[in-house]
């Protein structure tokens, strides 16, 4: 997936852009399923459809940008839309699939304790490095 833009409103629908064609020989420039429209940017980048997405929106500040890149980061800001990061997209997605998976990822990474091995195993590699 390339890029994912969604509308914050109480019936979501999202807007996901990828570069190129569906497949080869298909002219296809966009489906929807339901509340999914998926947008093939065929000869043009992917990047220059969200901005113009972005850009043509009545209401872009009822438009939530995700990507990484970014010019795409930058251009949702300047338009009033609110971009977040994928990495950021992601631990929101994570965290309201699985909420106790997180709560649980963090009691592990808190105070654990190395075993006699792991503890020479990284003293060593440490040693190594001077």
């Amino acid at each position: 997936m390339d890029r994912v833009v969604f509308q914050k409103k109480k019936k979501q629908n999202f807007h996901i852009f990828f570069d190129g064609k569906k497949e080869i020989g298909n002219e296809v420039l966009q489906e929807t399923f339901g509340k999914l429209n998926v947008y093939y940017s065929r000869d043009r980048k992917a990047d220059d459809l969200i901005k113009e997405f972005v850009r043509t929106q009545i209401r872009p500040a009822d438009v939530q940008v995700v990507s990484s890149d970014k010019e795409i980061f930058y251009h949702a800001k300047k338009w009033g839309a609110h971009p977040i990061t994928s990495e950021e997209f992601a631990s929101i997605i994570t965290a309201e699939i699985f909420p106790s998976k997180q709560k649980t990822d963090l009691e592990e990474l808190k105070d654990k304790k190395l075993s006699s091995e792991e503890l020479e195993y990284w003293k060593n590699l440490f040693r190594k490095g001077k």
